[in-house]
């Protein structure tokens, strides 16, 4: 404890001016009286008189110098230290992914609730001089607040911050932190369940750091790693990976759901971090079915997943021009009908259930394949101009193109061609650095994929993930007429309806979430993983799943860790708290008492 102002002590002769100013208050002058009974039974009364009885005469006195005291030690600014937080700014970064919906205590309180706790107990230590900054981290960090120091907005904030159930990208967020920290002394604290120390490898990072990753109370979680269902006329069969990240054995039952219906239950015996795949045949067709797990563990958000029926048709494949014969092949065994044709002149009427596979041409190529209101595949032509590529090939996380490929691997020496032009809407998908070589979107309404390289100055055909990228780009653009596919957490995406107005966004439950304008050109998912629907007015549903990143399907936590960049590790931070306005509170109060003394007239 401290005072920073002794000086104002010297205000205590107020006080000592107050006890003289009473020492001459007004005297009485002695009179001769013809008698004293009187006065010896006020002497008897007084004296019988309790002690405290006997204060009250110079209670005013005692009152009004308690007043000055209080006021004088207020002016003196008391203080006491306590323990405080690194850094003149303090930046918190909180983690909103999937993975801090895990339950850690028998309360059901969150990874992400007990963040939120420790925060709000971190911020108390801190003292009015540091400025506070906040970064929500998801796909896309957000700052919250920027060098704030009121109080009530930093807990508010604080409060407001909810899950986005995205895969939280760490490197932007850090880099934005490094940005903030620029100007003054920085103590930066991470609350997440999965920060690392080589995270912060590639970010320099000068002052302290503090990564405070929560883990769970329970060991128990199983997971429904993935789910598909292949359907025949009206039959299907499935397959389910379950995995037991638990260090111990763990039983669970497998429920099998065909549009809601259970058609299918099985118990599942896992040893310790045993990932396991189940078959199941001769399920009933259906538009949708559902893997879940029955029993409630600490992460409920990856015991269930969702398959949709595939079509029953395959579309016609019309190509146009010379087509790399490795891509012909890949059509012919993916059992499609194809039709060879020099110009698109040539086709007389397009099959009503059809694609269109074409190299890319001019204007008026471009305007022939709109008119003829087929979705298409677009390829690159040999003949366009080449430019190099430096960077390495990326694509978009868990873009539906490519489902179960690994693009790490195939080689492509150079790009060609520009983007569509009569493109509504497009989206690159996979790219080199800043250049994009695969692009998907609309086009007057109609899905298009577009690939910006030859085949030729690839080695893609030759790898097992090609074929399969085929398949998903066919699949994407022939679209579906009962379900709308899966999407991430708040993913936007163009989609085909065959109506326009209002779509109503229903959840399993069958709550309506949100509303949906179908004449708009994007649609945004629901942040919270599960199954939902959009409903017209005629109540015709298309189904659609928000899935979970394969990230964020673990619950293991990482160590909590301490890094103090090119500094020492430095001592306890203390910070000073003062409480001098606790003390003119005091003597307001008292200050009310004194006035109701005199006004009952308890005075001398």
């Amino acid at each position: 404890m401290g005072i920073l102002v002794p000086a104002f002590f010297g205000l205590s002769l107020f006080i000592g001016g107050l006890i003289v100013f009473y020492m001459f208050r007004k005297q009485y002058s002695e009179q001769v009286i013809s008698s004293n009974l009187l006065w010896e039974q006020v002497m008897n009364e007084w004296q019988a008189t309790k002690w405290w009885k006997k204060l009250q005469r110079q209670l005013l006195l005692l009152l009004q110098i308690l007043i000055l005291l209080l006021m004088m030690l207020a002016l003196t600014r008391p203080f006491f230290h306590k323990e405080g937080i690194d850094g003149e700014h303090v930046i918190l970064l909180l983690d909103t992914s999937a993975s801090m919906a895990t339950v850690i205590d028998e309360e059901g309180t969150t990874r992400f609730e007990q963040a939120k706790t420790e925060m709000r107990a971190l911020l108390d230590k801190r003292s009015d001089e540091q400025a506070v900054s906040i970064i929500a981290v998801g796909a896309v960090p957000s700052l919250v607040l920027n060098r704030e120091q009121n109080e009530r907005a930093i807990m508010d904030a604080v409060g407001d911050i909810s899950l986005t159930y995205e895969h939280s990208e760490f490197q932007r967020a850090l880099s934005l932190a490094k940005a903030l920290s620029q100007q003054q002394s920085s103590g930066i604290y991470v609350f997440s369940d999965r920060m690392t120390e080589e995270e912060l490898a590639e970010i320099d990072i000068d002052g302290a750091f503090h990564a405070n990753n929560i883990e769970a109370a329970e060991d128990d979680n199983v997971s429904v790693m993935t789910f598909g269902v292949n359907t025949s006329g009206d039959q299907g069969a499935a397959i389910v990976t379950l995995k037991n990240e638990s260090s111990a054995q763990q039983e669970v039952t497998l429920q099998l759901l065909a549009d809601g219906d259970r058609v299918h239950t099985q118990a599942v015996s896992l040893e310790a971090k045993e990932e396991a795949y189940i078959n199941v045949e001769d399920l009933p067709a259906a538009v949708y079915y559902t893997a879940r797990l029955a029993e409630k563990d600490s992460y409920p958000l990856d015991n269930a997943a969702y398959a949709f029926s595939s079509s029953t048709t395959k579309p016609v494949l019309y190509l146009i021009g010379e087509v790399n014969p490795f891509l012909h092949k890949v059509f012919i065994h993916l059992g499609h009908d194809v039709i060879q044709a020099e110009k698109l002149s040539d086709i007389n009427e397009f099959a009503a259930d059809s694609i269109i596979v074409i190299t890319t041409g001019g204007d008026e190529q471009a305007d022939q394949v709109l008119a003829a209101g087929r979705p298409f595949l677009l390829l690159a032509s040999g003949e366009e101009e080449a430019y190099p590529l430096e960077a390495s090939l990326e694509t978009k996380n868990t873009d539906e193109l490519f489902a179960y490929t690994d693009v790490a691997e195939i080689y492509i020496s150079q790009g060609r061609g520009q983007p569509f032009e009569k493109a509504g809407l497009a989206d690159a998908v996979m790219k080199s650095g800043d250049v994009p070589l695969v692009q998907k979107g609309l086009a007057d309404g109609q899905s298009f994929v577009q690939l910006l390289f030859d085949l030729q100055d690839s080695d893609w055909p030759l790898h097992a993930s090609f074929p399969i990228f085929i398949y998903n780009t066919l699949d994407y653009l022939q679209g579906e007429a009962a379900h709308l596919g899966y999407f991430t957490p708040k993913e936007q995406r163009a989609l085909q309806l065959d109506t326009a107005g209002e779509y109503s966004v229903v959840d399993e439950t069958g709550m309506v979430i949100d509303t949906f304008d179908g004449d708009s050109e994007l649609f945004q998912a629901p942040e919270k993983p599960g199954l939902y629907y959009l409903a017209d007015s005629d109540d015709q549903r298309k189904y659609f799943a928000v899935t979970l990143d394969d990230r964020e399907k673990q619950t293991v936590a990482e160590a909590t860790f301490s890094m103090y960049g090119n500094e020492a590790a430095p001592t306890t931070n203390v910070v000073r708290s003062e409480w001098w306005l606790w003390l003119l509170f005091a003597a307001f109060v008292i200050l009310i008492v004194e006035w109701e003394v005199y006004r009952r007239g308890i005075r001398t």
